[in-house]
């Protein structure tokens, strides 16, 4: 029973596509990108189209949603079950209105580690080790809690989900909004789904982003 995709490919499967994976008690369907980088990678996130709308709330950020081919976010719950015992990487793959690609990588990223009850935790991120040529904007979420528009857990007197019309671990507020208003062109601004300072602008549009994690080497 594959723990993830990269055990997936272990065991022979190297085409991309959407397989069922077993961690902790779970079994769930997940997205695995077997071309990048030596492929094995477990999809948690993509925006490609914005045909999937991500303004949501905790209910649906919790358990996922969205389309595992396309558009989706693999569910808090999900993430936490692969990356609680540590020891994965993160991958993030940007490519802005222009057609000009970027990617960072964090060699060590988890939500909820070592939570005992990690949905009453507020599915805690903790990120870092970067590298790549998008920028570090990750690391400074490290830390936060997960908020949505209906729960709000940053560290402001405002709602940063709701004023970012995002889901993100939100701090004061946000170096990056990656679950925020899709726009694939031109300038955004802090409402759209943007990795700060990437490419010409402060807030340049993303036509594409996907996250991914497998485990580290």
């Amino acid at each position: 029973m594959p723990r993830d995709c990269s055990d997936v490919m272990a065991a022979g499967k190297s085409q991309s596509g959407v397989y069922i994976i077993f961690s902790g008690s779970n079994s769930f369907e997940a997205y695995c990108n077997m071309n990048l980088d030596g492929g094995g990678w477990t999809v948690i996130q993509r925006r490609k189209d914005g045909s999937v709308d991500f303004f949501r709330g905790w209910n649906d950020y919790r358990k996922g949603f969205g389309d595992l081919a396309g558009e989706h976010w693999l569910g808090l719950q999900n993430i936490h079950a692969l990356t609680a015992s540590g020891a994965y990487q993160l991958r993030i793959d940007f490519t802005i209105f222009d057609g000009r690609n970027y990617y960072a990588l964090y060699d060590d990223f988890s939500v909820g580690r070592n939570s005992l009850d990690p949905e009453k935790d507020g599915y805690p991120l903790l990120v870092s080790g970067y590298s790549g040529n998008a920028g570090d904007r990750f690391a400074y979420h490290s830390g936060m809690k997960f908020s949505t528009k209906d729960r709000d857990q940053d560290r402001t007197g405002d709602n940063c989900a709701n004023d970012r019309k995002g889901a993100w671990w939100y701090f004061s507020c946000a170096n990056c909004n990656l679950n925020a208003l899709y726009k694939a062109t031109g300038t955004c601004d802090e409402t759209n789904a943007v990795w700060y300072d990437l490419g010409p602008t402060r807030y340049a549009c993303l036509r594409f982003v996907e996250i991914k994690i497998r485990p580290r080497k």
